[in-house]
């Protein structure tokens, strides 16, 4: 029901309301879109994850770069590089992780058709990492749980029959 029907100040209390009614409508007819599924996110984060976790195990950076913002892409190769990783191999243990979409935040940039739909999820996954060099193991580090917020985003200015293609912006320690 409107604000104060009966009250009503003036034509223009009554028009913002229905503009308000329109677009929480809109709003909710475009959610249903099936493109937007808590599930199909918690999925692709969770493929991003393991991609993720993987090629930073191997140093193989290039693996992820499709899946990957630049800037992100470039600041994991510089972690990689000041390691000291020559004769190492790195393998990376985990169970499946467990994923929960904390946020869904949606950008429209003025006087453009950009539209980025962001996602935070978080990952839970027990995990541990073995250190071998020439099949000899140095370290075994343990598997212990630990939650990671995973950070996504797609742009939405695509047509409805094309999926979204998500991008690995960031992975954060909670």
């Amino acid at each position: 029901t409107p604000p104060k029907l009966i009250g009503v100040r003036s034509f223009f209390d009554l028009k913002r309301w229905g503009l308000s009614v329109y677009w929480n409508i809109r709003s909710w007819w475009e959610s249903l879109d099936p493109r937007l599924s808590l599930k199909g996110m918690r999925k692709q984060a969770i493929d991003h994850y393991i991609a993720y976790h993987k090629a930073e195990a191997s140093g193989d950076i290039p693996s992820i770069n499709s899946i990957s913002n630049l800037t992100f892409a470039r600041e994991l190769k510089k972690k990689i590089e000041s390691q000291n990783r020559k004769g190492v191999t790195i393998v990376w243990n985990h169970d499946t992780p467990k994923a929960k979409v904390a946020t869904i935040r949606y950008i429209r940039h003025p006087d453009t058709k950009l539209q980025i739909l962001q996602v935070g999820v978080y990952i839970t996954c027990k995990q541990g990492v073995t250190i071998k060099k020439k099949d000899k193991v140095l370290k075994e580090v343990p598997k212990k749980t630990i939650t990671e917020l995973l950070v996504m985003e797609a742009s939405t200015a695509v047509t409805k029959s094309e999926e979204y293609k998500w991008k690995l912006l960031d992975v954060l320690d909670t």
